[in-house]
């Protein structure tokens, strides 16, 4: 065996004296590269002992190994340990550092997103009941929840205070045979609890969520005012509107309410507004508790609406302009 003039033995030296089959002692295992793939791709398997000069690749039985010239080039462009170390520490450091970052900064927002000061006891007492009686196994809220019923992020803002309460007290009796809604026959403390819960829901900045229907524009066109500038009272926005349009805005459950005033006589709209089911049984209007004075407010707005001109049929619309 023969060695350099430094004493040491080189890469090929070493190589030639190890046996067929064998890699050669104190070979660094990354100069190591099966045939058929890097330098040594479509060869045939050199022989042992031979030297590749123009690849600068060593052959050994079915392998091949670089030379010393060649695993210095390479060994240059290759991250050593420590660098590599470094690297991967450095960088999940980083964004370790990042996400602790957003996820202080965004604790530090929920008080303020959610109107913590709004969490009363009733609003406390409303989402045990929602959690008791397993509301979210059909509605949903924020987003979580089945989807079998309506979403009620914000069905306070969307129906209002007094409609809520009616449903809850009989769901069937709003629908008459569509809704499957249980009925739980809640308390009115309950009921005061359930909507206050509702409401705080409807309050919390969810960033845009739930998103505002597309269509809903030209499904519910804007709130008539009579011509005599009488407008709609509170209580007919919030509960006769689930069902019944004036100049195609609300309901379609109940006839359009436009044209009522010829009809019938505002004796006849007191008494059918007080007990629907007593003028006529079996009815699917159901018997609204009222106070006389809200049943007058009622029917002096329908009334006011003899001197409103009958709405335009709206103008068909493309799906392109829909959305634009």
């Amino acid at each position: 065996m023969s060695a350099s003039a430094s004493g040491r033995f080189t890469q090929a030296e070493r190589f030639r004296q190890c046996k067929p089959g064998r890699l050669p002692l104190r070979t660094n295992p990354r100069r190591a590269l099966p045939v058929g793939t890097g330098e040594g791709a479509g060869k045939e398997c050199p022989r042992p002992g031979s030297i590749d000069r123009g690849q600068g690749v060593v052959g050994h039985g079915c392998q091949a190994v670089l030379s010393d010239e060649t695993f210095k080039q390479r060994e240059g462009t290759m991250l050593s340990k420590s660098q590599a170390r470094l690297f991967f520490l450095g960088g999940t450091g980083l964004f370790g550092a990042a996400f602790l970052a957003l996820t202080v900064d965004s604790m530090r927002q929920i008080p303020a997103l959610t109107h913590e000061d709004r969490l009363t006891e009733p609003v406390a007492r409303g989402k045990r009941i929602w959690e008791d009686n397993n509301c979210m196994g059909c509605h949903t809220l924020f987003g979580e929840g089945a989807y079998y019923a309506p979403e009620l992020t914000q069905v306070v803002q969307r129906r209002g205070k007094p409609w809520i309460a009616m449903f809850l007290r009989d769901p069937e009796k709003m629908f008459p045979g569509e809704r499957r809604m249980v009925k739980y026959d809640f308390t009115q403390e309950q009921i005061g609890d359930l909507i206050a819960f509702l409401e705080w829901c409807g309050g919390v900045n969810l960033q845009g969520f739930p998103p505002e229907p597309p269509l809903r524009a030209l499904m519910r066109p804007a709130a008539v005012t009579s011509a005599g500038g009488t407008p709609a009272p509170e209580i007919y926005q919030t509960i006769c509107a689930a069902c019944h349009s004036v100049g195609g805005a609300g309901g379609v459950v109940g006839p359009a309410l436009d044209e009522v005033h010829r009809r019938k006589t505002r004796e006849e709209m007191l008494v059918w507004i007080e007990d629907p089911q007593k003028i006529k049984p079996g009815t699917a209007m159901p018997l609204i508790e009222m106070t006389p004075a809200q049943r007058e407010e009622i029917v002096d707005y329908l009334l006011s609406l003899a001197a409103t001109p009958a709405p335009a049929a709206p103008k068909p619309q493309t799906p392109a302009e829909t959305y634009e």
